[in-house]
């Protein structure tokens, strides 16, 4: 807060304060809509990023079952001496291409990402509470 200067007057004080008390209100309400990106970050992490992991973790079981079944068919198919059939390897090249972008690195990065916003959101939320806490240099030199 502000100290009564006599030069200044009361009445430059109150126009002082109210315009400290609008800004402190306009700060807060930004801090507030943070605290629920935040809020919404945790509960996404908390709840929907599991449910998200276990299905591409059953997507990726189901297409590797998926092309058991096939390589099986197809080794069923072929001629015991002959050498593989190009299906057989145009298969076996996409079901590795599969799961390599089902893979665990691409999530984890995802979250990575989500941890670092989360910790700029944090730092943000610092300065800006560094700010608010700057005291008046009229109160200072009086």
């Amino acid at each position: 807060k502000y100290c009564v200067l006599p030069i200044v007057g009361f009445h430059q004080l109150m126009r002082r304060v109210k315009m400290q008390d609008d800004k402190l209100h306009e700060q807060n309400t930004v801090l507030q809509s943070f605290e629920q990106e935040v809020n919404r970050m945790r509960e996404f992490q908390a709840v929907e990023f599991p449910k998200m992991l276990a299905q591409r973790k059953a997507t990726q079981v189901e297409l590797g079952r998926r092309t058991l079944e096939v390589l099986r068919r197809l080794e069923m198919q072929r001629q015991p001496a002959a050498a593989p059939s190009r299906e057989v390897q145009l298969l076996s090249d996409m079901a590795d291409q599969l799961r390599q972008s089902l893979s665990s690195t691409h999530l984890q990065r995802r979250l990575q990402h989500l941890e670092e916003l989360m910790a700029q959101l944090r730092m943000q939320d610092r300065r800006r509470l560094k700010q608010r806490s700057v005291p008046s240099l009229a109160c200072d030199m009086a």
